[in-house]
């Protein structure tokens, strides 16, 4: 095993907004809903904010037990502007129609690195006490995600396995807000701060994601469904580790929403093997491990042959060009087509002359071959 190096400590520093400046109005928010001193992550217009990195990203303890504890989630930043509320008590939408509360929490297991998380223990055990916890922090909640670490050992955005309290971990420097970000709907300063600190510190093994049937647009029972989450069969983990992260959590929605019962129950199927598949071989860190070291490989493949198709393209227009300014010089013609594309043999074989048994010139053969 590779412990973390001290290279890697050294990290790009950005800033994070803030997205209430002093020349806008505070968002009109419910009645009795307390924004608390660590609501707002990123600072006001034109401030700079440096965030600590943690082990597991995790703050305040919330919960102990000999299985597991549970931390406030920090560094949690969202890609929405207006997105409100701390990490332990978010709302979406405020004051609009469709507003809901949310919770996201840090669960770090005491357990084994080759020890599962199963979903039974999820459902069983993390279940009733973060729920417990939501009730007591953000009784409106209808739902909390939580990040399941295993105590001790982290994996970096490089597949390089480290033990997060046995290092100093660096902070992440926020560049400042300003109008124009706020203008956007994407938040790309959050996005790229989360990009590093995702680069360090990763996102666990696994989210759990566990609905509760309160708030006003809950999605337990709603119409007579079972939302997702809501029960023991409707609870899908998104593995990190796995090479499709959000297929199993997919699944169960499409199973949930899909018009005819047909394609349900065929979604379940497919769902359930999935989630047998992902329970044999994600669940433990080491199988999280090394999916992550599988991913980076895989990536990596995926940006090589990008990279030739990219080479590839600029031969083949470079050709076309070549041809294009010989036709813009002599002229179009039988002769100037034959000398480009024309199919002799060997012997006076022409820029893109074709191949034996081709129905092609050798140009367009070649890059669809390449590329495709």
């Amino acid at each position: 095993m590779r412990l973390l190096t001290s290279s890697i400590l050294i990290v790009p520093l950005f800033i994070v907004p803030l997205f209430i400046s002093e020349g806008r109005a505070q968002p009109s928010l419910p009645a009795g809903f307390d924004l608390g001193g660590n609501s707002m992550r990123g600072g006001e217009i034109g401030e700079s904010v440096t965030l600590q990195i943690t082990p597991y990203n995790a703050g305040k303890k919330l919960f102990e037990s000999e299985l597991f504890s549970v931390y406030e989630r920090i560094n949690l930043l969202s890609s929405d502007h207006k997105t409100y509320g701390d990490p332990i008590c978010a709302i979406s939408k405020p004051g609009e129609q469709y507003e809901y509360y949310r919770t996201n929490m840090v669960v770090v297991m005491n357990l084994e690195r080759d020890k599962p998380i199963s979903r039974r223990l999820l459902w069983d055990e993390v279940r009733p006490v973060l729920s417990k916890l939501s009730l007591e922090l953000c009784p409106q909640a209808s739902g909390v995600n939580a990040h399941v670490f295993t105590k001790g050992w982290d994996v970096t955005g490089t597949g390089q396995v480290f033990m997060p309290e046995a290092i100093p971990l660096p902070r992440v420097k926020l560049r400042e807000l300003t109008e124009s970000d706020v203008a956007t709907p994407y938040n790309f300063r959050n996005n790229r701060a989360v990009e590093t600190i995702n680069a360090i510190v990763s996102e666990g093994i696994l989210s759990a994601y566990f609905a509760f049937p309160r708030g006003a647009n809950h999605n337990c029972g709603n119409s007579g469904k079972t939302g997702q989450g809501c029960s023991f069969e409707t609870f899908a983990p998104v593995y990190w580790g796995a090479p499709d992260r959000m297929l199993a959590f997919s699944l169960t929605g499409r199973s949930l929403s899909a018009g005819m019962a047909s394609q349900r129950e065929a979604m379940r199927r497919r769902r359930n093997q999935v989630l047998e598949e992902y329970e044999q071989r994600y669940t433990t860190f080491n199988g999280f491990e090394q999916g992550v070291a599988y991913r980076v490989v895989r990536d990596e493949k995926v940006r090589r042959r990008k990279e030739s198709h990219a080479k590839a393209m600029e031969a083949y227009y470079k050709a076309l060009s070549e041809a294009m300014d010989l036709i813009e010089k002599q002229g179009i013609g039988p002769s100037i087509f034959k000398r480009i594309a024309g199919s002799g043999g060997s012997s006076n074989r022409t820029l893109c002359s074709a191949r034996a048994n081709s129905l092609m010139d050798s140009c367009t053969e070649d890059f669809l071959f390449l590329v495709y």
